[in-house]
């Protein structure tokens, strides 16, 4: 709740907060490294965006198999902000690689939504799932008009209910055939998106 909502609320000029402290873009080990090679290897270096989109991977790598005493498991909503031409699409590419060349090619989910229904169908098929969505702010948009895309008005409340489920079981909305209901064991939903700057309100 309030992460997309229908109803005008006011804004907050918070101000820039400045750029991310030093030590958080060197956490060591795997992540380093990968923060490391994505960030050498694009056509315009955004650390920040390869320490976010390295954080997605290693919340899809961990899912449903680390927890904390609570059963907070590592499924991760990370939203990544960037100006026209930074660079997106470079560290969303990266994870691809890194799965599919490990043989996670099964984690690599859609790279848009259509629908919630879209999203069960493909946790169903495996329930640990990167989704790496670009152009986010116009999607967060599209969904607070639901009159004009009705398809999409659940988006938000199914990956709360997910995120919530990750340590238990997911079960779908009640429908008259109740074999087509949805059941998710542990689903572990993990959203990387990215969008321009000044497109991200909503």
């Amino acid at each position: 709740e309030g992460w997309a909502s229908s109803e005008e609320k006011p804004r907050r000029d918070v101000g820039d907060p400045g750029p991310i402290p030093a030590e958080l873009l060197t956490p060591g080990g795997f992540m380093e490294r990968v923060i490391e090679w994505s960030t050498s290897t694009a056509f315009r270096p955004q650390p920040e965006l390869s320490l976010a989109a390295t954080l997605a991977l290693m919340s899809t790598l961990t899912g449903r198999k680390i927890a904390d005493v609570t059963g907070l498991r590592t499924n991760l909503y990370l939203m990544a902000l960037c100006g026209s031409g930074g660079g997106k699409e470079h560290t969303r590419k990266v994870n691809k690689d890194i799965l599919q060349n490990a043989g996670g090619e099964q984690y690599i989910g859609p790279e848009g939504i259509g629908s919630h229904a879209g999203i069960l169908s493909h946790l169903k098929i495996n329930p640990v799932q990167l989704f790496q969505v670009d152009e986010f702010g116009r999607f967060l948009a599209t969904v607070n008009n639901p009159g004009k895309s009705p398809h999409l008005f659940n988006v938000v409340s199914v990956f709360l209910k997910l995120f919530t489920s990750a340590d238990s079981i997911y079960i779908g909305d009640a429908v008259a055939d109740a074999k087509k209901v949805p059941r998710i064991d542990q689903p572990h939903a993990v959203l990387y998106a990215t969008s321009e700057i000044g497109r991200a309100h909503v």
